[in-house]
C-alpha cells in the first residue's frame, strides 16, 4: 500500500557528516536549527512516513552517498 507508514534510517556504519544537514535541508526547508534538529533525530531513530516520502528520503540521501535502510510494513 502506498499510504502505510515505512520508516528509513542509517545504515550500520554510515558516516554522514554534515550530509544530513544538506540533504535535509533541500527536501524540508526550515531553519539551520530546525535541520540540525531534524538531522540529529534521524541519526538517532531514523524517519517514519508513507512509502512515497520515504522513497523521497532514501533517493535524496542515496544521491548524496548515505546509505540507508527502509523498513516496510508487513503486507497480508
Amino acid at each position: 500500500m502506498e499510504n502505510s507508514e515505512s520508516r528509513i534510517s542509517l545504515a550500520k556504519g554510515s558516516e554522514v557528516g554534515a550530509v544530513l544537514l544538506k540533504v535535509f535541508r533541500q527536501l524540508d526547508g526550515g531553519t539551520l536549527a530546525e535541520v540540525k534538529e531534524s538531522a540529529r533525530s534521524f541519526r538517532e531513530s531514523g524517519r517514519s512516513g508513507t512509502k512515497i516520502e520515504v522513497e523521497i528520503v532514501r533517493r535524496a540521501l542515496g544521491e548524496a552517498g548515505v546509505e540507508t535502510v527502509v523498513v516496510h510494513p508487513e503486507t497480508d
